[in-house]
């Protein structure tokens, strides 16, 4: 399929007929494609509409609601068509036109914007007496990904295996078979070689093959990385359940951003069943606090308290960092690595309190559900103690409003809106603190597996009938202080640990 798609002179997108405004929703992604899509375009979006909210005219957001939730988004063979094809390739909605680039750009403008959908779209369907649809948010992010690999193949660069295998699980088949194959065309060559596509096989098979696959073509351990669900006894924890869709995704979606192990590589061996994977790693931690959660509203009573006084950063300043790291994880994006200092998230509380000149673009970030998101979270987790401090005493309690960078502190809340989707802060025994899943309960350990970027979350099942330890994944986190190696060099020694 990936030569037929590249050699094609194009493919043509049909999005369906033309219905419930869908020419009007059609010109306003020209307009955000061209008049919104540059590093100030979400500011320059939401002023206009706090100034105005029928600029646009009245309907054309809920007709464009209507555009982002077809179908046709979620369809998984999209992944390949669009993805091998071009800027350029025609979209058709009935008897219009548009170039694939302009979608994407304007989907992107939507996605890096809460107002526009949970204010604008979300009034206009309800004037209209139509229920607002989530989906909305899981196919701009499907748009996202499917823009990247475009990109990446027509730069020539590798794509991410792993970060179809996140865009996978957000959209349907009627397989589930073909969440795995339906994308061999688009994967690492070396891990599709090992692929045989055999419909005939159980899908737990299938996911089980694949993990294998892609753990002994590449040397990584990183397919366990998007595991992560106690549910389900049965299955082996260390294969991806490509069939459900994850309430959130992935830490990063590149392979190269933490170096947890070193460059070791993965040393494993299955059992005949092939329900049980043995790897080569150690127990580098334990969890001990867990923040508030995510699920139940930022709730103050979620939180289980820190029990320890370690501080193994050295210095408050040190300390601040890593909370506010810790909060996106060390990234701008789910591909960018953090270069930028995102130390404002810990000024909103501060600013919610500011007196901020009216008509900025600081003003109408602090008005906004993004950041009023960030306020309560930090306020959920305040008596949660990190170092021996508690984690209102690390954020800032003045802040110059001219100070603050109002396009960098929306990039800031956007990632920090995305790492805490289903997570929540920990603390651990040694002090260090981090972003884990939800589910993880005092006491799991924190494993460094050799061959794998990220710490995984282990939780200890059973006792074999030769006396090993057997765990099941819970799922990564991220723990600041041993991402890039850093307990490679503590006194431990790599063991076998058994996944079941």
């Amino acid at each position: 399929m990936r030569e037929i798609y590249t050699r094609a002179w194009t493919p043509l997108i049909w999005i369906g007929e033309e219905e419930n405004g869908s020419k009007e929703a059609l010109d306003l992604i020209v307009t955000l494609a061209s008049e919104y899509s540059s590093r100030d375009g979400v500011e320059k979006l939401t002023s206009t509409l706090r100034r105005n909210p029928e600029h646009f005219g009245v309907g054309r957001w809920r007709a464009l609601s209507n555009i982002v939730c077809r179908r046709y988004w979620r369809r998984l063979w999209i992944l390949q068509e669009i993805a091998l094809g071009r800027y350029t390739t025609p979209v058709l909605c009935g008897e219009k036109t548009l170039c694939w680039g302009q979608f994407s750009r304007a989907f992107d403008v939507l996605a890096k914007t809460d107002e526009v959908i949970n204010i604008y779209i979300a009034n206009e369907l309800e004037k209209a007496s139509l229920a607002f649809d989530p989906v909305i948010w899981t196919n701009l992010g499907t748009v996202q990904e499917i823009q990247f690999h475009q990109d990446s193949h027509l730069s020539g660069k590798r794509i991410h295996t792993y970060r179809l295998l996140d865009v996978s699980r957000s959209v349907l088949s009627t397989d589930p078979r073909d969440k795995v194959y339906g994308l061999l065309s688009l994967m690492d060559e070396s891990i599709a070689a090992l692929v045989k596509p055999d419909y005939t096989d159980s899908v737990e098979n299938v996911y089980r093959s694949f993990a294998l696959a892609a753990v002994r073509a590449t040397g990584s351990l990183d397919v366990i990385r998007h595991c992560g669900s106690t549910e389900g006894p049965d299955s082996p924890s260390w294969v991806p359940s490509l069939a459900v869709e994850p309430t959130g995704g992935a830490f990063t979606l590149r392979d190269d951003s933490f170096t947890t192990s070193g460059l070791s590589s993965a040393s494993i061996s299955t059992t005949s069943t092939g329900d049980l994977l043995s790897c080569k790693g150690f127990i580098a931690d334990r969890i001990d606090g867990l923040g508030c959660m995510w699920s139940q509203d930022w709730d103050p009573g979620s939180v289980l308290q820190t029990q320890g006084t370690l501080d193994p950063y050295g210095t408050f300043e040190a300390a601040q960092e890593a909370i506010w790291k810790s909060m996106v994880a060390c990234h701008a994006s789910p591909t960018e690595y953090l270069e930028a200092d995102y130390g404002s998230l810990l000024a909103t509380p501060a600013l919610a309190k500011a007196d901020i000149p009216e008509h900025t673009p600081l003003k109408d970030l602090v008005a906004s559900f993004i950041f009023s998101w960030c306020v309560r979270y930090l306020a959920g987790d305040a008596e949660f103690k990190i170092a021996g401090k508690r984690l209102e005493e690390y954020c800032w309690k003045e802040v110059p409003p001219e100070q603050i960078d109002a396009v960098h502190l929306r990039d800031a809340l956007m990632q920090r809106d995305r790492i805490n989707l289903s997570r929540r802060l920990i603390t651990t025994d040694r002090g260090y603190v981090g972003m884990a899943p939800e589910r993880v309960e005092r006491g799991d350990a924190v494993a460094v597996l050799l061959g794998c970027s990220m710490p995984i979350v282990l939780r200890q099942s059973s006792v074999g009938e030769s006396g090993d330890v057997r765990w099941r994944v819970v799922g990564e986190c991220y723990l600041h202080g041993i991402m890039n190696g850093e307990a490679m060099a503590w006194d431990k020694v790599a063991q076998d640990l058994v996944l079941c």
